[in-house]
């Protein structure tokens, strides 16, 4: 104990100060509390929780798109050359699966969940690639993974992605500027 009270306090802090627990909650107590309910039972942040739940069901509209569409797709196209053949195998079943959930998107009354589900969608393939890119060896293999990766994964994104962002800002009730454009009139005023 007469050690304790021998050591110095470190540089520029007195014993008080190293004693006083910090104020507030952590970093990360912050992002995680996002994840928690109110004491009402509400998601304090339902968009990240939404989103990230549709985004499985963007998992399965797509996969079933894909697994029910390209084997008519190559049938129809089977005398096509094959860079025709696989460009529309991943066209093709990425439109069907993207038009059914832009539809659903404009029936439904929240727009901005679908639009945030692709992101999640984005991110599950970097996840993928990356990890995938560090697993496999050099070789067949990872030209195989990249050529399947490239034909099923980037058309979904882009053709229901952009869509979804698109018929997002375009439809009433969506954006949030309209603070934006009262400072603007009263900037230029």
């Amino acid at each position: 104990m007469a050690r304790a009270s021998l050591r110095a306090p470190a540089a520029g802090r007195t014993d008080m100060q190293q004693k006083q627990p910090r104020p507030g909650p952590s970093r990360a107590d912050r992002f995680w509390s996002i994840f928690l309910f109110t004491k009402d039972g509400r998601v304090k942040n339902p968009l990240i929780i939404y989103s990230f739940s549709l985004s499985f069901v963007l998992l399965a509209v797509f996969g079933a798109a894909y697994f029910f569409l390209i084997d008519p797709v190559h049938h129809l196209f089977s005398g096509a050359p094959a860079w025709q053949t696989g460009l529309a195998e991943s066209l093709l079943p990425a439109l069907a699966g993207s038009a059914l959930l832009l539809m659903l998107q404009k029936a439904t009354g929240n727009r901005v969940y679908l639009p945030a589900s692709y992101v999640w969608l984005l991110v599950y393939a970097a996840f993928v690639i990356l990890w995938m890119l560090l697993r496999i060896p050099s070789g067949e293999e990872r030209v195989f993974f990249l050529d399947l990766f490239v034909r099923l994964i980037p058309a979904p994104l882009v053709l229901g992605g952009i869509p979804a962002w698109l018929l997002y800002r375009k439809l009433p009730g969506s954006r949030q500027d309209k603070p934006l454009n009262d400072q603007a009139k009263l900037a230029s005023d």
